[in-house]
């Protein structure tokens, strides 16, 4: 049956990183309740296009247009930057982006798992998020990295939508060993949160 919490081609790309065949085989029935516009799995650039519908209007670029744009590249995964006191030093962070923007990235993943999200605080990571934005000024998609338990995922993506980011990066619950039905359900849970382009990592 169709269902509703996401919407139409909501998930942008599903990558799934060292299943292997097996594991690969176990987490497709997700793919077939959303709609995804690729399928990127273990050895890039292996991209399986799917079935595309019209996208849902985001701040920036629709879904669609998402995808498009974060295909035609290499993808930049910036580390985050800290002070001595461990706090967000934002001045470094924004003159490395600028360095990276002069090698024309197709996307910016902002805070993801090379930025230190785990590492950030709600405030830090909406601080980081927001200066990737101001930085890169439309020049790129940004992309914010987002995970936790469902719960916290929510409030990490209403964040990065607020911060003014193009899309998610919605990593697995943490340690936790979910069943392809569990993973759809808090795919489905963080997709109904937010009107942002989500990449199911």
């Amino acid at each position: 049956s169709e269902r509703a919490l996401v919407r139409p081609n909501q998930l942008v790309m599903c990558k799934l990183h060292d299943l292997g065949t097996q594991g690969t085989s176990q987490v497709r029935p997700i793919l077939k309740h959303v709609g995804n516009l690729y399928d990127i799995f273990s050895s890039p650039p292996n991209f399986q296009k799917c079935r595309m519908s019209k996208g849902i209007p985001m701040q920036k670029m629709n879904p669609s247009e998402l995808a498009k744009k974060i295909g035609e590249g290499l993808l930049s995964f910036p580390v985050t930057h800290f002070a001595k006191d461990f706090s967000f030093d934002e001045g470094p962070y924004r003159r490395h982006i600028a360095w990276l923007l002069e090698h024309h990235p197709a996307g910016l993943f902002a805070a993801a798992g090379t930025g230190e999200f785990f590492s950030l605080t709600l405030g830090e990571f909406s601080a980081v998020v927001s200066a990737a934005v101001r930085e890169t000024a439309g020049r790129v998609p940004v992309l914010a990295g987002c995970g936790y338990g469902t719960a916290m995922a929510k409030e990490f993506a209403a964040a990065a939508e607020n911060a003014g980011a193009d899309g998610l990066l919605l990593m697995p619950p943490y340690l936790v060993k979910a069943d392809p039905a569990g993973l759809a359900a808090h795919t489905e849970a963080v997709c109904a949160a937010t009107n942002l382009g989500v990449i199911f990592y």
